[in-house]
């Protein structure tokens, strides 16, 4: 009896060391938030959260925007421009320059022309259209619309319009009421002399674009072949004499200038040949054995 009791004694002291070896800590009692601190904080978080929606939608809007912008312009730069032509012409000349010509090179430079008005000029419509805009010169070409957008080279901006400045000739010269660009061309042919230089040929050359409307062929030995001789002094012979008007024409007059001169009554004479020629000092024919032009002075 004594020796069981003993040992229940020692069993319950293990028990009791057990039992003060174990640290337990009890929870720390919980914070409790108020409602308006928790309502404040759910405010805070909203409106940050709407600062962030709000950026977000602003960013995309300027971007899609930018780039609507950018699809416009570059639909706007592809679209033709609309413009309306107005052609102002001299019905009875059948020598001028066709402006017709030019309607199919402007619509192939990205326009669009809605309109096209034709007018003569003794029409009342045109006489106030030709004094609007200062036109010296018949045939006129008067663009009106989408002038900014239209590219239109040889024309010019006065006031709302674009008036085609570049006309060729030949052209109805409204200052002088004459038909400016018609040239007389007048052919003095050496004596004796068919290895000569051939004055036709190099005229026949210039008729794609100078007008020629009178060609007259003299032989040297004729009155009015020696009425021109002496007056122009020419020592060369064929040769070739052009009337005032070939100096309408800019960029064939520039080249004719080196192979000649303009004389005081505004004719164009042919100076410089290759031989064979005829000289009138020598009457003599200069055979084709120099590969020289000779230019007389």
């Amino acid at each position: 009896m004594e020796t069981h009791e003993h040992k229940d004694h020692e069993h319950k002291h293990e028990e009791h060391d057990k039992h003060e070896g174990i640290n337990i800590e009890m929870p720390a009692e919980k914070k409790h938030v108020s409602p308006l601190k928790l309502y404040k904080m759910i405010a805070v978080v909203a409106f940050l959260l709407l600062i962030v929606i709000a950026f977000s939608l602003y960013t995309s809007y300027d971007i899609n925007t930018a780039a609507k912008e950018a699809n416009a312009k570059s639909l706007e730069s592809l679209r033709p421009a609309a413009i309306e032509i107005i052609s102002i012409r001299d019905k009875t000349c059948s020598y001028c320059f066709d402006t017709d010509k030019l309607l199919p090179v402007i619509k192939q430079s990205n326009i669009n022309i809605t309109k096209e008005t034709y007018l003569d000029y003794s029409e009342k419509e045109a006489k106030d259209l030709i004094k609007e805009y200062n036109i010296q010169k018949l045939p006129a070409l008067i663009v009106n619309g989408e002038i900014e957008k239209a590219s239109l080279p040889g024309f010019t901006k006065t006031n709302d319009a674009s008036i085609l400045s570049q006309i060729n000739p030949p052209y109805l010269d409204l200052a002088s009421n004459k038909i400016k660009g018609l040239v007389s061309a007048t052919i003095i042919n050496a004596p004796n002399c068919e290895s000569c230089f051939n004055v036709t040929t190099a005229l026949d050359q210039l008729k794609p674009i100078i007008k020629i409307t009178e060609e007259i062929k003299l032989k040297s030995s004729k009155n009015e072949a020696q009425d021109l001789i002496q007056k122009y002094s020419i020592n060369l012979l064929p040769t070739l004499i052009l009337s005032e008007d070939v100096f309408e024409y800019q960029q064939a007059s520039k080249i004719l200038e080196k192979l000649g001169t303009k004389e005081s009554d505004g004719s164009y004479v042919l100076r410089s040949l290759a031989p064979p020629y005829y000289s009138l000092l020598t009457s003599h024919v200069q055979p084709a054995t120099m590969f020289l032009h000779i230019k007389e002075y």
